[in-house]
C-alpha cells in the first residue's frame, strides 16, 4: 500500500516552506527601500519588471510548463523502462514534488543533478523503489537533458565561423 506517513511528512515540509516564504516575503517588504543588487532596491527591480511586456511572460511560462511536461515524463518512462511499478498519478505527484523541492534548494548548476539524485532516491525510496534504480534515472535524465545538448552545442560553436564585416 501506499506510505501514509510519507505524506504527512510533505504536508510539514510545505509548512516549513510556507514560513520560509513568509518570512522572505517580509523581510523583502520591510527593506523595499534599500539598494541590495547593483544599486537596485526591491521597489526599483519591481518596476523594471514591470515593464517587461505581458507576452513575454505568457510565453515563458508556456515554454517552462512545456519543459517540465516533457522532463516529468522521462523520468517517468524511464521509471516504466526500468520495471518500477507505481500508478501514473502517484509517480507524477512524486516527480512533482521532487522539481518543487530541487528548485527551491538553492545550488549551483553543476550540484543540481546530485540535489535532485538526493531528493529523488528519498522521496521515491518511500515508496519502495530500489534506490539504485532511481540514481540511474536520474543519471540518465542529466545525461539526456544537459550533457549531450551541451556537447552538441560545443561542436556547433566550435566550428561557427562568423561572416567579415563589410
Amino acid at each position: 500500500g501506499l506510505n501514509v506517513e510519507f505524506f504527512q511528512g510533505i504536508y510539514t515540509e510545505i509548512l516549513v516552506i510556507a514560513i520560509l516564504l513568509i518570512i522572505l516575503l517580509t523581510l523583502a517588504y520591510v527593506f523595499r527601500n534599500r539598494e541590495f543588487i547593483y544599486g537596485f532596491s526591491f521597489t526599483k527591480l519591481i518596476v523594471k519588471i514591470k515593464e517587461v511586456p505581458r507576452n513575454i511572460y505568457r510565453t515563458n511560462f508556456q515554454l517552462a510548463t512545456l519543459r517540465y511536461f516533457i522532463f516529468s515524463h522521462q523520468f517517468y518512462f524511464l521509471l516504466v523502462l526500468f520495471g518500477v511499478s507505481l500508478p501514473y498519478p502517484t509517480a507524477i505527484a512524486t516527480i512533482f514534488v521532487m522539481y518543487f523541492i530541487a528548485s527551491i534548494v538553492p545550488t549551483i548548476h553543476l550540484m543540481d543533478a546530485v540535489i535532485k539524485g538526493s531528493v529523488a532516491v528519498f522521496l521515491f525510496g518511500k515508496l519502495g523503489v530500489n534506490e539504485w534504480i532511481v540514481v540511474s534515472i536520474t543519471f540518465l535524465m542529466w545525461l539526456f537533458n544537459l550533457v549531450i545538448p551541451v556537447v552538441i552545442g560545443s561542436f556547433y560553436v566550435l566550428r561557427f565561423k562568423p561572416k567579415e564585416a563589410w
